[in-house]
């Protein structure tokens, strides 16, 4: 594969990381490159099995056909590491769970996930091992100052990539974020 066609086909699963579901026209436009182009770099993640269709929605409100919406594929887990994200997903959705519990489980699973995480340093030192900590964790970040302290930018949520469910990546992200900046 080519240098260019890697980056097109990392920015796709970026902006896929970071939205659920995307048209080929919604990649055209924010990728700023031919519809044709798209399908081409799409089929492609498809057949690496990086990328799915989704099913159409079952009310369409427009006439004809609604378009085909693409989303990061599990397929390329081992099944069991699928399904226990599917088990995650599911467990988050239990109506019996009210608010406090499913805060509750997302505390401690992001508590395991930082428990090795000791960071040496103050400062410039300290938010680099940050960054490092989240690239292992297969994020892509950065950090810079601000006004009111650094902070942490994130590129891609890993998270997004294996399980759909919000509160992992919008609630369980930024927890992430705020418990690592505070150790």
């Amino acid at each position: 594969m080519t240098m260019k066609k890697y980056s097109t086909r990392k920015k796709i699963l970026e902006l896929l990381s970071n939205h659920p579901s995307l048209t080929v026209q919604d990649l055209s436009k924010l990728l700023k490159l031919t519809k044709a182009d798209i399908r081409y770099h799409l089929y492609g993640l498809e057949e690496e099995g990086l990328v799915k269709v989704n099913e159409p929605p079952e009310k369409h409100l427009s006439a004809g056909r609604p378009a085909a919406s693409f989303s990061l594929s599990s397929g390329n887990l081992p099944p069991i590491v699928a399904r226990f994200l599917e088990g995650i997903g599911d467990l988050l959705d239990r109506p019996e769970l009210d608010i406090e519990m499913r805060e509750k489980i997302l505390d401690s699973f992001i508590d395991s996930i930082i428990s090795s995480f000791h960071p040496q340093g103050t400062g410039t030192t300290r938010m680099n091992e940050i960054v490092k900590f989240l690239t292992q964790l297969g994020f892509s970040a950065r950090w810079e100052a601000g006004s009111s302290g650094p902070a942490i930018i994130l590129y891609n949520n890993p998270a997004a990539f294996y399980l759909n469910h919000p509160l992992i990546r919008y609630d369980g992200t930024e927890k992430l974020i705020r418990k690592l900046m505070a150790i």
